[in-house]
């Protein structure tokens, strides 16, 4: 077809058409977000859901915290705080270097007990210092065993998607699709930046492409979804 004229005009809805499409098309292909249309008589309703892989690589780009298990040694002095005849037994047991024989004999143990997933399991040499992997296993031995620690102020650190052996460092919640890194408030944070990365939702808004951009209510309390129940928990992303 021919270049565009100054003088050139199209109707506003084949126009909303094209820029909706053109969204559309960067969010799915070159974001990798997943979307799902309706409408109404009025309205073209757009639901965005960042699959877990993809918040946890923009959680790493951006450097964004998340919170350390009650199990891991911030650096305090009051987290081994439990002594049994005089002798701070975790404290010795931290200190206890493991082969990777020995600690691949622990991790099997703790799987088939069901205390970790079978990500656990992997040992990779070339990444993990036999430091950092006593380490690991020391902790999720603690975390399987219950041992009552103390963390006064809670620790926080970016994530590493880069490095799946530090992920047992990170504090997980239940969700409706299994235990996950991120709360409620993080998947809508790391969601909203994908999106700021590609559109400024405002300036769509200014020029009528887009009306708003809101969090939609919580589903994993399995609340029955009602007008007032939706009315207390959509809320609008401000700065």
């Amino acid at each position: 077809g021919s270049e565009p004229k100054d003088h050139d005009a199209m109707r506003m809805n084949a126009w909303l058409t094209i820029a909706r499409e053109t969204i559309i098309e960067q969010l799915t292909s070159k974001c990798g977000l997943q979307l799902k249309l309706s409408a109404n008589s009025s309205h073209i309703f757009c639901r965005i859901r960042a699959p877990i892989k993809l918040l946890e690589v923009q959680a790493d780009k951006d450097n964004y915290p998340l919170q350390f298990r009650g199990e891991i040694d911030p650096g305090s002095e009051e987290f081994w705080n439990v002594e049994v005849n005089g002798v701070a037994v975790e404290i010795e047991e931290e200190k206890k270097l493991l082969s990777i024989e020995e600690a691949n004999v622990v991790l099997e143990k703790l799987y088939r007990a069901g205390k970790i997933s079978p990500n656990e399991l992997v040992i990779n040499p070339t990444v993990e210092s036999v430091v950092s992997l006593s380490r690991r296993v020391h902790a999720l031995e603690r975390i399987a065993d219950g041992v009552p620690v103390s963390n006064k102020f809670i620790a926080f650190a970016p994530f590493p998607s880069a490095k799946p052996h530090l992920r047992y460092l990170f504090q997980t919640y239940p969700s409706v699709r299994g235990h996950t890194l991120f709360r409620s408030k993080d998947r809508l944070l790391l969601t909203k930046a994908i999106i700021d990365g590609l559109f400024d939702v405002d300036v769509l808004a200014t020029f009528g492409v887009a009306e708003s951009i809101m969090a939609l209510h919580d589903a994993n309390r399995g609340e029955k979804l009602t007008v007032d129940s939706l009315s207390k928990r959509w809320v609008y992303f401000w700065l």
